[in-house]
């Protein structure tokens, strides 16, 4: 008996009312943007428990003022300049950071600050680990970062404070 070949046409991809395929649309449910690592400028007043825990655990790049003995009789302008030229998100227990005519929101790459700072250890890891997923999602969905905004974060929750599309100043908290 002998069989008949006949010719295998190539099947059509199926196409969804979005026009995509089903691997295309694969391909794009399964994408997820580029991972960025926070780059953290911290102030010397931060303390050395929650750089080793940003360093070790979160995998932040962290440069941390204590660590060079000429930063650490800087002003905090210098810091606040030095974050910007390094392109770093200034991270500060100092509340001035804060004072928006001193240091211009415009014209940071991201300041937060831990204001009235716990004294417990396990409070201010855990605001840190709140700041990693905010900072995380930040770095993937807003292109600019942090730039041009600052938050102040306590145990409660943080308040953002950033430059609308028309250059207002906008404050919000947010509760964690």
């Amino acid at each position: 008996m002998v069989r008949k070949s006949r010719a295998v046409q190539p099947r059509s991809p199926q196409r969804d009312e979005s026009g995509l395929t089903s691997r295309e649309l694969r391909e794009f449910i399964g994408w997820h943007p580029p991972k960025r690592k926070p780059r953290i400028y911290a102030d010397m007043d931060v303390p050395k428990y929650l750089i080793d825990y940003a360093r070790d655990k979160l995998k932040w790049d962290v440069f941390w003022v204590k660590e060079s003995a000429k930063l650490t009789e800087q002003h905090d302008y210098f810091h606040f300049e030095k974050a910007k030229q390094l392109k770093r998100i200034l991270l500060s227990f100092d509340e001035s950071f804060l004072n928006v005519r001193r240091f211009r929101l415009h014209e940071t790459e991201g300041v937060i600050v831990f204001s009235n700072p716990s004294k417990s250890r396990q409070d201010n890891l855990s605001i840190l680990n709140r700041l990693h997923v905010l900072l995380r999602g930040a770095l993937r969905r807003i292109p600019q970062g942090m730039k041009g905004t600052k938050i102040k974060v306590t145990t409660r929750g943080f308040t953002l404070t950033y430059l609308s599309e028309n250059s207002q100043k906008i404050s919000e908290f947010i509760p964690w």
